[in-house]
């Protein structure tokens, strides 16, 4: 079971960054887009910050899709593979955003 909900929760990051990237927004807006409060500084912030928080999705939802089959060589009905897949697969969500907004305060302050 592990496998295969940490599977379609990477499968939904890649998509989700693919997506970003392919048709990325064009203006600031609020509703579509990396959207924080440093990305949508400027229109140069906001096309940076697409840009790359869409190329870390990517990165790790392809990083959290290449762990999802190593719980079927443990007790992946377990509760604590399943709890260990779920904050893996948290991280996977969640370190493209820190990476971004880190990126983001290297870059333009």
């Amino acid at each position: 079971m592990a496998t295969v909900i940490q599977g379609l929760i990477a499968l939904i990051i890649v998509l989700a960054g693919w997506i970003q990237k392919k048709w990325p927004p064009k203006t600031i807006n609020s509703w579509y887009g990396y959207r924080t409060g440093r990305a949508m500084r400027t229109q140069e912030v906001w096309d940076f910050a697409q840009h790359y928080s869409a190329v870390m999705m990517i990165r790790y939802g392809f990083i959290c899709g290449a762990v999802a089959p190593l719980w079927l060589l443990t007790d992946a009905n377990s509760t604590l593979c399943f709890l260990i897949a779920t904050f893996f697969s948290g991280g996977c969500l969640l370190i493209p955003i820190w990476l971004t907004e880190q990126k983001l305060k290297k870059k333009f302050g």
